[in-house]
């Protein structure tokens, strides 16, 4: 994903996240940069992070191609 060229981080990587969630990733990281006018630096340390738990997640479930079974019980799980 490219960003203005005045920010200091001109492009975030999603490459150490499950290929089959990346998509997902770029779509919500594009949102939060285009529309709710999120900085690229920020979203750094969120892509980081969401890559974090989408790795964990497909540990746990391997066919997982989206968040739609994703529940609290999840969420609880990963925070442990």
């Amino acid at each position: 994903m490219k960003v203005r060229p005045q920010q200091s981080i001109h492009t975030l990587g999603f490459s150490h996240m499950p290929e089959g969630l990346r998509g997902l990733a770029k779509l919500y990281v594009r949102h939060r940069v285009e529309t709710e006018g999120r900085s690229p630096s920020s979203c750094y340390q969120e892509v980081r992070r969401l890559g974090q738990f989408l790795g964990w997640y497909t540990v746990h479930k391997p066919d997982a191609t989206d968040l739609a079974n994703l529940d609290l019980h999840d969420v609880d799980a990963y925070r442990k």
